[in-house]
């Protein structure tokens, strides 16, 4: 992984294709450090890609649910 003046930039190969992604410097170091363990310099498949999209999606659902569960408990 290398820095840019605009962030760190991984790089990651998509059906045989590589790209060089940046990563947006306001990215908490938690998730730098997630992208980096599951993208950086790995050969993904799309239909992998997609997975964990929809895993992410279904986090974030889940999560909602329960932020609103406890909205939901305020006076």
């Amino acid at each position: 992984m290398t820095d840019s003046k605009f962030g760190e930039v991984i790089e990651i190969s998509i059906a045989g294709r590589r790209y060089k992604i940046t990563l947006d410097d306001r990215c908490s170091q938690e998730t730098l450090e997630e992208i980096k363990l599951n993208f950086h310099n790995k050969e993904i498949e799309p239909i992998e890609l997609f997975k964990a999209h929809i895993k992410k999606i279904q986090e974030i659902a889940r999560l909602n649910a329960k932020l609103q569960e406890l909205l939901n408990k305020i006076p």
